[in-house]
């Protein structure tokens, strides 16, 4: 790798290994790019990772047994029916292989995707709502067999897995919704009332798992008058479980341990965002 000066861009996909993060693809002067740069949270230094064959922005990124990263879709309308759909980069030989496909619809994005328990399995959802499980060893995607698909998945964003089997996604409104993989129906984390109260209208923009119960949570705190800036706020909560005892029904609930502004833009302008682009714990 090379060393390289950080880079953010709109439309990249990002993955998580053992020592950092890669950032994959994206739009540079408003054009997909093929490259790959490294961020090493240990020494939060950014390098140049090898580019991909194929240029993509708004591609879904998944790391299969801790090997290899599977890259879907994200190139141009004439390579959405390709060979070129997907490739795949070996962590061990850092090269990037074109990988043929099986499935039964070449969707040209993945909307989001999260990688199951046996780290080999990918489970997914296009931009039409069409569900779908990607195995690494087959290299296949098959769709739901009970033909269930996903509602309004442009409002379901930054899919995460936890432990004990639910999936997660940030809705709308500062809510955080959860469901099981067989369910089709999402439902709201319960005890971030407060927070959606005290900061009215808002909206998560980034949310990561730092242990198994535990989550956080960033929004912007838009200012109340004119002299102050726009802010970046934190909050860490534990994920807890109850029986409804009524419904029959498991719920989940947020116990907030602490909330607070991060970090605060030094634009003269409250309306420019703050751009957080990905979230992830990580542990150095």
């Amino acid at each position: 790798m090379d060393y390289a000066y950080p880079a953010p861009v709109a439309g990249s996909c990002f993955v998580q290994d053992e020592w950092g993060i890669y950032v994959i693809g994206g739009l540079v002067d408003g054009k997909p790019t093929s490259e790959v740069t490294f961020f090493y949270c240990t020494d939060h230094t950014v390098c140049r990772a090898t580019p991909m064959k194929m240029a993509r922005s708004g591609a879904s990124a998944s790391l299969i047994d801790k090997k290899k990263i599977y890259v879907f879709g994200g190139c141009c309308d004439d390579a959405a029916d390709s060979s070129k759909w997907a490739e795949v980069y070996d962590l061990e030989t850092v090269t990037w292989e074109f990988v043929s496909v099986v499935t039964p619809k070449m969707p040209l994005k993945i909307q989001q995707s999260v990688v199951m328990d046996d780290m080999k399995h990918v489970y997914g959802v296009d931009e039409d709502g069409q569900i779908f499980n990607f195995s690494s060893s087959e290299c296949k995607f098959e769709a739901a067999e009970d033909g269930r698909t996903e509602s309004n998945p442009e409002n379901r964003n930054d899919w995460l897995k936890a432990d004990h089997q639910a999936l997660f996604c940030r809705g709308t409104g500062g809510r955080i919704l959860w469901r099981f993989p067989f369910q089709s129906d999402w439902q709201e984390v319960k005890g971030l009332e407060e927070l959606q109260q005290r900061h009215s209208g808002f909206d998560i923009i980034k949310f990561c798992f730092y242990d198994h119960e535990r989550m956080a949570i960033f929004w912007e705190a838009r200012p109340q008058c004119p002299d102050q800036n726009l802010e970046l706020w934190y909050a860490e909560f534990i994920i807890t479980k109850s029986l409804n005892k009524k419904s029959d029904l498991w719920e989940l609930f947020a116990n907030i341990k602490w909330s607070g502004a991060v970090l605060s833009s030094d634009s003269s302008s409250s309306t420019v965002p703050l751009n957080l682009l990905y979230a992830v714990s990580h542990y150095v």
